[in-house]
């Protein structure tokens, strides 16, 4: 059989654990008082966060570090990485072991300040030599995979069991694959079997945070349930073709053998195979419907930047399926999928805006959000942005334009736009046909190219 990718795996699980925004709190005292705080839900975050704030300017380091969080992942303020950044750094130089880390992690992906691997491995030293486990774990991952510094596999197996050994399943599930491939120590299966067993049978302390601060989730490891054991992976059947395969397999609808092919996938970090399994289990395909599991899934997917499940979890939370609505994080989710040109992903943002989704309606800031879909394309943000046109909704009015949308719409099958042009067609001068035949000559090159 095909031997699994191990480097893969490694360098997924630090991808992973890399993150500043992991909702770790790590080594140092745990913050009693505002833990309580937190807890108590959604509706008092906001008052929770000028409490965390208080707390912080008053000099609680662990108050700075949840605040440099919120920051970090824009809960209930608005995200700023520079001052996530302030607030770590103020918790670190004052050696609060996970503003250490956290610090470094900025530094090393260059997050809120100029990118830094000399400072990055600085800080993580100093965390790692404090004791915390998710310092030597991403320290480690730095050496073994030669991120930003010469490789050293016996300083990463080093850090890697000193994290293992306060019970981190990664590093277990790592260490093992470092006596699997024999590297920074002598190959020895019966070792790596031992450390992947381990980290099978025992709940991962990368993901233990109780305090849950003001709305942030859990982050797990990338295998669907447990790391799979060294027979596991020997008995494995081989399956060739990689994610394309399973794609094409699905798509065939043969759901049970799509599964098949993308579990080791999955356990290996592949963010589309994420994706993929995750709507399996929201669709109940070839598996029991499970939407616990296919969340996971997907936000695993999604914090490795692939934007389809970025847009998936934006839809869920944006029409409440299998979680709670909520407008604030669909539209966060768009955002983050539109970065990476996600049509879908704009087009919706241009209705959170155009309908004042949990924010203020605003029609201008849509017609910008529709047109960038729009010259795409895309016929139901052509059919809005002529609406808009329209001066149906606040803006100026302006009927060569929303002919020249509408028709495009049409164009591509959109029946409510061919309706529109019935009406539309009538009240409009020459000027206005030579105009919106202009729009669509030009927006018709704009797509083409």
């Amino acid at each position: 059989m095909e031997k699994p990718k191990p480097m893969r795996a490694v360098l997924c699980l630090g991808v992973l654990l890399i993150s500043a925004g992991c909702a770790y709190i790590g080594s140092g005292n745990k913050p009693a008082a505002i833990e309580a705080d937190v807890k108590q839900g959604a509706a008092a975050n906001e008052m929770m966060a000028e409490k965390v704030l208080e707390r912080a300017e008053k000099g609680d380091l662990n108050a700075q570090v949840l605040l440099g969080m919120l920051y970090y992942q824009g809960e209930n303020v608005v995200k700023d990485h520079k001052k996530a950044f302030r607030w770590w750094r103020a918790a670190a130089e004052k050696g609060h072991a996970t503003a250490q880390w956290r610090l470094a992690s900025l530094y090393y992906r260059g997050e809120g300040v100029i990118k830094n691997i000399k400072k990055a491995l600085s800080w993580y030293e100093k965390s790692a030599n404090a004791g915390d486990d998710l310092a030597q774990f991403n320290l480690a991952w730095i050496y073994y995979n030669g991120g930003g510094v010469p490789t050293n596999y016996e300083k990463a197996v080093a850090l890697w069991r000193k994290s293992a050994e306060q019970g981190n399943r990664s590093a277990q599930f790592n260490l093992g694959w470092a006596y699997f491939e024999g590297k920074g120590v002598l190959k020895d299966e019966q070792e790596a079997d031992k450390w992947f067993r381990m980290a099978a049978e025992r709940p991962s302390l990368a993901v233990k945070d109780n305090s849950k601060p003001l709305g942030s989730e859990k982050k797990q490891a990338f295998w669907p349930s447990s790391p799979p054991s060294l027979q596991e992976f020997r008995s494995r059947p081989k399956l060739d073709g990689g994610i394309e395969k399973a794609k094409k397999i699905h798509r065939q609808k043969n759901y049970r053998l799509a599964f098949e092919y993308l579990q080791p996938l999955v356990q290996d970090g592949n963010p589309e195979a994420q994706h993929l399994l995750g709507s399996m289990y929201f669709l109940g395909q070839g598996v029991k419907e499970n939407n616990e599991e296919a969340l996971r899934l997907l936000r695993l997917s999604a914090e490795q930047g692939y934007a389809p499940a970025q847009y998936v979890l934006g839809n869920r939370y944006a029409k409440g399926q299998g979680v709670k609505k909520d407008d604030h994080k669909a539209l966060a989710f768009y955002k983050r999928a539109a970065k990476q040109g996600h049509l879908k992903a704009i087009v919706g943002i241009g209705w959170y805006y155009d309908e004042g989704l949990g924010i203020e309606e605003d029609n201008i800031t849509a017609a910008h959000w529709y047109k960038r879909a729009a010259k795409r394309g895309d016929a139901a943000a052509q059919y809005a942005l002529g609406l808009i046109y329209e001066g149906q909704k606040g803006v100026s009015k302006d009927l060569a334009s929303a002919h020249a949308w509408h028709s495009l719409a049409a164009a591509n099958g959109h029946e409510a736009a061919k309706k529109r042009l019935q009406t539309i067609v009538k009240k409009m001068t020459p000027k206005d046909f030579r105009k919106s035949s202009q729009i669509i000559k030009a927006a018709t090159a704009a797509n083409l190219t």
